[in-house]
């Protein structure tokens, strides 16, 4: 027992480098980014900070002879975002380690601290990927997916929510910028845009910074509020709505669905006697899914009931200011506390390009 002080110090950062590969690999999410080159390792700066082409030079019609107006484009917004943080601390006091060394120990509880402080923090931050960074409570938590997914006025006929939010110092609201979209349709989209956003077109500054927040439950998809009637066509609106307003970089490379979302969609399929392939670069690193007119759907845990997003994993980027995803500190004795002191934690954040290459599906009225 007592050489594991000594052993567990020189093989602690090779214990972690197993660990992180096996978070990695446990979680879609992070699978994905580490496949794509998506995780940056050793970062520094005071924030994270990154430009954003939020509108376009002018265009216009050119007459032969005529005066030609030059204007300087001021085309740029500057997004930023705190560094987060999490810690999984542990100690055994050295009383317990006497006592926990015979042969009556069922657990050696000292050899497995650092273990389970991984599974700790592994299990934690898989599920951080969805969670709001700036919502009250999680001032230090990562800007996870939900961080710009925030919603205006909404009603039950409305097929995408309003985006009202504030992700890395930037509105997502519509029209923040330039207000030009067109409004030709007799029902819009969202009673309160009063546009045909995102149907229509417009110039890019009126939504370079919103996502897609679709309402699964709307009455204008097939008069049934449920997700089990909805999903194919929900869905297939997201992907089209993201992909036309973003381009083809802007389309999502997968729709990542809560279990109860993603059991409806594949049984709404089998209903219709329809069989989804298998999605090919899921299989690939070792998850189930389908795939659907080009976009891979799954389930993930950790995120909530009646929800799912669609992910452009080319425009999310997991920033992290050490040399490995997870730094360990310990085992270091207290004489002070009388105690063996062991530390797992990680600095980063994750940082999206934009979140107009992104939706959500949820039930919004």
């Amino acid at each position: 027992m007592a050489e594991w002080v000594g052993l567990v110090k020189t093989t602690a950062p090779k214990y972690l480098k197993g660990a992180e590969d096996e978070t990695v690999r446990d979680r879609l999410y992070l699978a994905m980014l580490q496949k794509r080159g998506r995780i940056l390792l050793n970062q520094s700066g005071e924030q994270i900070k990154w430009q954003v082409e939020a509108v376009q030079p002018p265009v216009t019609t050119h007459s032969d002879g005529g005066t030609i107006d030059f204007a300087r484009t001021d085309a740029y917004q500057q997004a930023s975002l705190p560094w987060r943080g999490y810690k999984a601390p542990d100690l055994m006091t050295s009383k317990e380690k006497e006592m926990n060394k015979g042969a009556e120990a069922l657990i050696r509880r000292y050899d497995r601290i650092m273990p389970n402080l991984m599974d700790a923090i592994r299990d934690k931050i898989g599920t951080e990927m969805y969670i709001d960074g700036n919502a009250a409570g999680n001032e230090a938590r990562f800007h996870g997916t939900e961080s710009f997914m925030g919603t205006g006025t909404n009603v039950a006929a409305d097929l995408i929510g309003e985006p009202s939010d504030t992700y890395a110092g930037l509105k997502t609201n519509l029209g923040e910028i330039e207000t030009t979209w067109t409004s030709a349709l007799t029902t819009k989209p969202n009673a309160n845009v009063a546009k045909d956003w995102p149907d229509g077109e417009g110039v890019s500054g009126y939504d370079y910074w919103s996502p897609k927040l679709i309402n699964w439950s709307s009455t204008g998809w097939t008069g049934t509020a449920t997700f089990l009637s909805t999903a194919e066509r929900c869905v297939r609106a997201a992907n089209l709505w993201a992909t036309m307003t973003g381009g083809k970089s802007g389309k999502p490379d997968v729709c990542l669905q809560s279990g109860n979302l993603y059991r409806d969609y594949l049984n709404a399929h089998t209903g219709r006697f329809r069989v989804l392939q298998e999605a090919p670069e899921m299989l690939e690193l070792g998850f189930n899914g389908v795939k659907s007119e080009g976009v891979e759907i799954t389930e993930e845990f950790g995120i909530a009931a009646n929800t799912g997003y669609g992910v452009n994993f080319d425009k999310v980027t997991l920033h992290i200011l050490g040399g490995s995803l997870f730094q360990s500190e310990g085992p270091t004795f207290s004489i002070e506390r009388d105690s063996w002191l062991f530390l797992v934690k990680i600095f980063g954040n994750l940082c999206f390009k934009s979140p107009k290459g992104f939706y959500k599906l949820k039930d919004y009225a």
